[in-house]
């Protein structure tokens, strides 16, 4: 989140879960435990970070890695790092 509007920072991947928000762990006393977030991230833009997340600006499925059995990712970081 801290490097998203960085300006010379590009997100490479699939966009994030958008989970943080601190999780408490609880546990009901039918031994079933939950977390629940104990706070509200919020973006620098002013949008909530929970549920969202984090958009690439360069998105690659997760899955072309998995299919291709290669990272996918580092690869295009390492091309981006090399043209720029």
């Amino acid at each position: 989140m801290a490097l998203e509007n960085h300006p010379n920072c590009t997100l490479i991947g699939t966009q994030t879960k958008g989970t943080s928000g601190n999780p408490k762990l609880f546990t009901h006393k039918t031994g079933i435990s939950y977390k629940i977030p104990s706070w509200i991230q919020i973006r620098s833009n002013g949008k909530p970070l929970e549920g969202i997340g984090i958009p690439p600006d360069i998105k690659i499925p997760a899955r072309e890695s998995i299919i291709n059995k290669k990272d996918k990712v580092i690869e295009r970081a390492i091309s981006e790092f090399i043209t720029y």
